[in-house]
């Protein structure tokens, strides 16, 4: 595995700590796991798991309201 390969994957792991956490908006967990902005860290994390963070978040939050 890549250097750059092993930090997206932390990143992305981190983040989905973050986003199963009432809370943080996306752009501060975006910010907290080393993205630049929102969108480049939602283009990862969809290309990763096939899911948007908004929709992680809502199901791993059982349809909590973000």
């Amino acid at each position: 595995m890549s250097w750059r390969t092993y930090l997206l994957q932390t990143r992305l792991l981190r983040s989905m700590g973050l986003l199963a956490e009432p809370g943080p908006t996306l752009l501060q967990v975006a910010g907290r796991v080393g993205f630049e902005s929102a969108s480049a860290f939602a283009r990862a994390f969809t290309g990763r798991t096939g899911e948007t963070p908004s929709d992680y978040r809502h199901r791993v939050r059982g349809g909590e309201a973000p």
